[in-house]
Order: structure tokens, then C-alpha cells, then sequence
């Protein structure tokens, strides 16, 4: 198969479910234990898990959550 028709450049689970929560932009100085750069599928699944285990964690993305390579992980 080739690779092209693999990636159809949209998100499959952005096309069954909800839109995202708008995020606030980030206009001021934060204080966190971890900040994750990118809200892609990875660094939304870090987040998750340092969140369950306790840490203060702040996601950081210059584009909207999910959106980026999270499309081609799918």
C-alpha cells in the first residue's frame, strides 16, 4: 500500500467526536512540576498519566489540542 493513502491529513476521532475544549492562550507566567510541549496524541497521553499520578502539569501547544501529527497516529 502506498503511503499516501494511509493519512487522509484529518483526524479520525476529531471526525466522530466533539470539537475539542477552546484552551486558553497562555498570556502570563505559570508555575508547574511539568510542562508538556505539543497537545498532539503523545503529549496528550504524558499529560493524562502525570496528572493521574499527582503532578502539576501544564500542556503547552502553539496550534490547537490534537491537531498536527496526532492526524497520521490515527
Amino acid at each position: 500500500m502506498h503511503q499516501s493513502s494511509l493519512r487522509s491529513g484529518a483526524s479520525y476521532w476529531r471526525a466522530i467526536g466533539e470539537p475539542p475544549a477552546a484552551c486558553p492562550e497562555l498570556d502570563q507566567d505559570l508555575t508547574c512540576e511539568a510542562a508538556v510541549i505539543g497537545g498532539g496524541i503523545t503529549g496528550e497521553l504524558v499529560s493524562y498519566f502525570l496528572v493521574q499520578a499527582g503532578v502539576d502539569t501544564v500542556i503547552v501547544d502553539r496550534e490547537e489540542m490534537g491537531t498536527g501529527s496526532t492526524a497520521a497516529s490515527t
